[in-house]
């Protein structure tokens, strides 16, 4: 079906694009933390893909969440995480 996929180490977190026309560049990839940027060649967007489990670190999940944005250059980020500090589905656009 032509679908890209960027996933974690230990495919905890993905992201699946199915339209051949977007371009897909790996941001990060870790155990728990997955982003691309998404591109149609006039607009790009950073998504993420977060995953911890309920028992996680909400300190660590912080911290590393925090870490992965400070090396992302970003003006519209989509990010879907699980966890329970978190809503079901979080987005941000400047």
């Amino acid at each position: 079906m032509g679908w890209r996929a960027v996933h974690a180490q230990g495919d905890k977190a993905a992201i699946l694009v199915s339209n051949p026309a977007l371009d897909v560049v790996e941001l990060v990839k870790t155990v728990n933390i997955t982003a691309a940027k998404i591109s149609d060649r006039t607009l790009s967007v950073a998504v993420f893909s977060i995953y911890f489990p309920p028992s996680s670190d909400k300190a660590e999940l912080v911290a590393q969440i925090s870490a992965t944005l400070e090396r992302i250059k970003r003006s519209c980020v989509l990010y879907w995480w699980r966890h329970q500090y978190a809503t079901p589905a979080v987005g941000s656009c400047n």
